[in-house]
């Protein structure tokens, strides 16, 4: 396995199987996968949702592809649609270490692309897995403290990169092209505590999962892409949004230790325990934590 950050979840990602998942991450996954769909479904209450909708409505024309609890709209349209339902009324996700909402990014490309392919319910438990893990895991490698002093926001800076790790393991991606995938979707990165207190910080994360679905897609054309994203020593992730990061901590125990059991669901409105390792987290908590770094 090579050695570089970027290329090590790359593989992993490309490799990741059914039968690899614990059971306890099989059910950890359902459980956000079910908490995501909740989240969508009371999205569509939220004060911005219609805005976000005219604006996925005019991306294209098509509609092959499922809103969560609506009607149809583009792969693209839908991506970024039922990215913005999951947080549209701040119920959704947060991982601990790094404060960031990580299925709004993760499962929108992945459910497009599973009813786009007819693929299988333990196909769409995988990618949400990868994708999981592999944001979860850029981000403990970013040395977070580091990277909110400089104002940055985890899910769109992080979001796309698992975004992209989902939909490249979907299309059934080789490590390399999976590297390329992150490569692509890193280069979209983007996403400021400027935007605190506005809409816009919800907009990150739709967009997050938007960008992922296009790195994968342009990946799979063979478009070329740096390997080494995570770790480029002019413009990589960890040396421009941190000091250098710790990347070692993205790649260690990988596929051993889970770092998705630390997504943390609220109580509402899923009203389940089983958080990871059983704590709770509050959207106040969880946002008032990334407002004092």
């Amino acid at each position: 396995m090579p050695e570089e950050a970027t290329q090590v979840l790359a593989q992993f990602a490309a490799a990741l199987t059914y039968e690899q998942l614990p059971d306890r991450v099989k059910e950890h996954c359902k459980t956000l996968l079910l908490d995501t769909l909740a989240c969508a479904l009371a999205g569509h209450q939220g004060e911005e949702t219609h805005q976000v909708a005219a604006l996925a409505s005019s991306l294209a024309q098509s509609s092959e592809t499922s809103v969560i609890g609506g009607d149809h709209l583009s792969l693209a349209g839908a991506t970024l649609f039922n990215g913005y339902l999951i947080t549209a009324v701040t119920m959704c996700d947060a991982h601990r270490s790094t404060m960031t909402h990580v299925t709004p990014e993760v499962v929108p490309p992945a459910l497009a692309i599973a009813e786009r392919d007819d693929l299988s319910g333990r196909d769409l438990l995988v990618a949400i897995a990868a994708g999981c893990e592999v944001t979860t895991r850029i981000g403990i490698g970013l040395d977070y403290p580091a990277f909110r002093a400089r104002g940055f926001h985890g899910p769109g800076v992080l979001g796309p990169l698992g975004a992209a790790a989902a939909v490249g393991r979907l299309r059934g991606f080789d490590a390399e092209t999976m590297a390329k995938a992150f490569g692509l979707a890193g280069s979209q990165a983007a996403g400021t505590f400027a935007a605190w207190g506005t809409p816009t910080v919800k907009f990150h994360q739709c967009r997050g999962a938007l960008s992922g679905l296009l790195a994968a897609l342009l990946a799979e054309q063979k478009f070329l892409a740096t390997r080494e994203f995570l770790t480029a020593k002019d413009g990589g992730l960890y040396n421009s949004y941190a000091n250098g990061g710790k990347p070692e901590l993205a790649t260690g125990d990988l596929g051993r230790r889970w770092e998705l059991a630390q997504i943390a669901l609220r109580l509402w409105p899923s009203a389940d325990a089983g958080h990871g390792d059983g704590a709770v987290r509050s959207s106040r908590t969880a946002h008032d934590r990334s407002r004092r770094g």
